[in-house]
């Protein structure tokens, strides 16, 4: 099984559905800050983003960003895209993934922490999944950090 960059927008943005009304967004809900926080290209998150939106899944608005001076679009999910992100969450929690490690072994996503042994979310693994749903864990930054 494949994991998309829609899938991991749509999960990364969940963490962040509580300021889709606020005034002030942080920065991991720009299209910079889901780059940097699923260590992939921005011009692929814009694509993505823009593939959301065409779905009724994300809405974005101009705003300003914690601990910055300009304006910038941040992106939230509507709430078609709240259920389809819950549904995505739960699918790649059970999907299984090849951890790579000697030697590799296939891994519930949702299980990677336990032979880990450290408190990783759902995304904080999503960054270190390849598109071919293989876990590379020297991709992985310390549990529960951003970026």
């Amino acid at each position: 099984m494949k994991v998309t960059l829609n899938q991991k927008v749509l999960v990364h943005l969940l963490a962040y559905v509580r300021y889709a009304d606020r005034d002030v967004a942080p920065l991991p809900v720009t299209q910079q800050g889901i780059a940097d926080a699923l260590r992939v290209r921005r011009s692929h998150v814009t694509l993505a983003l823009q593939a959301l939106e065409r779905r009724g899944l994300a809405v974005h608005r101009t705003m300003r960003v914690l601990g910055g001076t300009r304006r910038k679009q941040a992106y939230s999910l509507t709430p078609h895209g709240y259920e389809r992100a819950r549904e995505a969450e739960a699918g790649l929690a059970s999907m299984p993934v090849v951890l790579l490690e000697e030697p590799p072994r296939e891994v519930v996503l949702g299980r990677v922490h336990e032979h880990l042994g450290a408190a990783y979310t759902l995304r904080d693994l999503l960054a270190a999944v390849r598109p071919d749903g293989v876990l590379d864990p020297s991709r992985l930054n310390a549990p529960g950090a951003l970026g």
